[in-house]
C-alpha cells in the first residue's frame, strides 16, 4: 500500500522552519501521533508552524485532526499525502441535503466501493454511513465540518468526519462533555425537539457493528471508543483538548459480502 501515497518532494534550501512554534509531524500520522501532537500545542504560546517534509501517510481522521488545527490557529495546512484512490479526499462538507448525497456520498462514492470490491448492499450502508456522518456535523456543530475517507490498507476502509464546533456538551446544551458524550451516543439525545431525532450515530454504529468494525468519537477532552455497540464502553476523559468533534469509522474489507 505504500507505492498508493502520494508523493512528497523533500523541501528545498528556503523551507528551514525555526522557533518554538515549530511541530515537526512524524512519518505516519495516526491518531495516537495526533492524540501526541494535541498535546504539545497546549503550552505553545506563539502560532504552531507545521513541518510536513517527513510526513509519507496518513489516516483520513489524523488528517482532518490537522486540518481543524491549522484552522483554530489560523495558519495553512501543509500539504500532506492523500492516495491517489482515495474514495473521498479531504473535502468540506456542503450545507445542504442535495449537495451532501452529490458531492460526498453520492452514486461516485458507491461506485468506487464497488471497483474496490464491495458488494451493492456494503456500498449503500456505507453511503448512508458517510451521509449520517455529515449531516449529524453540519446540524449540530454550526460550524465548518469536514469529510475524508480511504483504505490505509489493503485490509482495512477509514472514514472520518470532523467538525471545529462546541462539542457535545454545547450542542446538547449540557456543562458536563463526558455527560454529554453518552447522552448523545448511547441514549440518542438530540438539541433538537422532534421525534426520531438525535439517531444518526447509533444508526451508523449499528451499521458499523454489523460490518465487523469499530467506531472512535472524540469530543473536547472525552472519547468513546470500543467494541459496538457501546454498552459496555467507558468514556475516557482528560484527554488532550480537541476543538471540536471527530467521528472515525474502521471497517475490515475482509469482511466484504457479509452485511445480511
Amino acid at each position: 500500500m505504500a507505492g498508493d501515497w502520494a508523493a512528497l518532494e523533500e523541501p528545498g534550501p528556503h523551507f528551514r522552519p525555526s522557533g518554538d512554534s515549530v511541530v515537526v509531524l512524524p512519518f505516519r500520522l495516526h491518531s495516537d501521533a495526533m492524540e501526541e501532537l494535541l498535546d504539545r500545542l497546549t503550552p505553545l504560546v506563539a502560532p504552531p508552524c507545521f513541518d510536513a517534509r517527513y510526513v509519507r501517510a496518513a489516516e483520513p481522521g489524523a488528517l482532518l485532526t490537522l486540518v481543524l488545527l491549522a484552522g483554530v490557529h489560523g495558519v495553512e495546512v501543509p500539504a500532506l499525502p492523500v492516495p491517489p484512490r482515495a474514495l473521498i479526499p479531504p473535502v468540506r462538507i456542503p450545507d445542504g441535503a442535495t449537495p451532501l448525497s452529490e458531492n460526498v456520498a453520492g452514486p461516485r462514492f458507491a461506485e468506487r466501493l464497488a471497483d474496490l470490491g464491495w458488494l451493492p448492499a456494503e456500498a449503500q450502508a456505507l453511503s448512508g454511513v458517510v451521509r449520517d456522518l455529515s449531516r449529524n456535523a453540519i446540524e449540530h456543530a454550526q460550524a465548518p465540518a469536514w469529510v475524508a475517507a480511504w483504505q490505509t490498507t489493503p485490509r482495512e476502509l477509514r472514514i472520518a468526519v470532523a467538525d471545529s464546533g462546541s462539542g457535545f456538551a454545547g450542542s446538547l446544551g449540557l456543562n458536563e462533555e463526558p455527560y454529554a458524550v453518552q447522552e448523545a451516543l448511547l441514549r440518542g439525545r438530540s438539541r433538537f425537539a422532534e421525534p426520531g431525532r438525535g439517531l444518526g450515530l447509533q444508526r451508523v454504529a449499528h451499521v458499523v457493528g454489523r460490518l465487523g468494525g469499530r467506531m472512535r468519537v472524540r469530543s473536547r477532552t472525552v472519547e468513546l471508543a470500543g467494541p459496538l455497540p457501546w454498552r459496555n464502553s467507558a468514556v475516557r476523559m482528560h484527554l488532550p483538548y480537541f476543538p471540536g468533534v471527530q467521528v472515525e469509522v474502521v471497517i475490515p474489507t475482509r469482511r466484504v459480502g457479509r452485511l445480511r
